[in-house]
């Protein structure tokens, strides 16, 4: 029977991985000697929900946005585009062919982390847009 206390209700989600990532998480999970994929997947969880509420303030960030996307051209202006409404915080980009199909656009940023998430929350909707990520410092 499940504890009534919120914190120690769990609800069970399934995922489904292309095998290739599934054998990395095995390998992980192994090298950092967890007992199970909940604990790392959870972790993953807190991370990524911890650097969103930061990215909430007015602090200021500086680092990178990496896209990955599939070449279309109406991807790239798309990304283009946004890239100029957010002028104030993007201080340098490049475009790299990963592949005849693949690019990774770097944006570097430097601004409130409110700016930098709503730039981010722009780009990861376009179509072909596979994986939008940051890695980002505060500054002092």
């Amino acid at each position: 029977m499940q504890s009534t206390k919120n914190s120690e209700i769990r609800k069970p989600i399934t995922i489904s991985l292309p095998k290739n990532l599934n054998d990395l998480l095995e390998n992980e999970l192994k090298r950092l000697n967890l007992k199970n994929r909940s604990q790392f997947i959870q972790q993953l969880l807190l991370d990524y929900f911890s650097q969103e509420e930061m990215l909430k303030t007015d602090t200021i960030f500086c680092g990178v946005i990496l896209i990955r996307y599939l070449t279309e051209r109406d991807t790239e202006q798309d990304i283009q585009q946004i890239q100029h409404l957010y002028h104030d915080i993007v201080l340098y980009t490049t475009h790299i062919h990963i592949s005849k199909r693949e690019c990774l656009e770097i944006i570097v940023v430097d601004g409130h982390g409110h700016s930098i998430l709503e730039l981010m929350n722009k780009l990861r909707p376009i179509t072909n847009v596979k994986y939008v990520g940051s890695l980002l410092q505060p500054k002092k």
